[in-house]
């Protein structure tokens, strides 16, 4: 949870977005990481991660009625490459979401 709540830190410094208005949620699908794993301090689930065509839908449509009700915005972190590009592709004009790996490293150089 250490990368959602820092992001939404960042959006209270640098865009002064209220907190009381922000609620991290991260998805945990596994890792592939097996060292990681093991680790008895590994908080996250012990499990390879299923193959992507299984779980790339769900998360994004329970965005759907969240948005409805609320502005939200979808951080695919974690996401590598052909997967984070067909998931920003499928999603892009239904549900405000951006890939922090592509986008946000692209913005950081532009800005510089």
């Amino acid at each position: 949870m250490g990368i959602p709540i820092g992001k939404l830190q960042l959006y209270t410094a640098c865009a002064a977005v209220p907190p009381e208005g922000m609620l991290p949620i991260l998805l945990d699908i596994g890792t592939t990481n097996a060292p990681l794993r093991a680790d008895p301090l590994y908080l996250g689930l012990r499990q390879p991660p299923p193959p992507t065509r299984n779980w790339t839908r769900s998360p994004m449509n329970s965005c759907a009625p969240c948005k409805r009700s609320f502005p939200a915005v979808a951080s695919l972190r974690g996401l590598e490459g052909t997967d984070a590009l067909r998931m920003l592709d499928r999603y892009r004009d239904k549900v405000l979401c951006y890939n922090d790996d592509i986008q946000g490293t692209a913005s950081v150089a532009l800005a510089g």
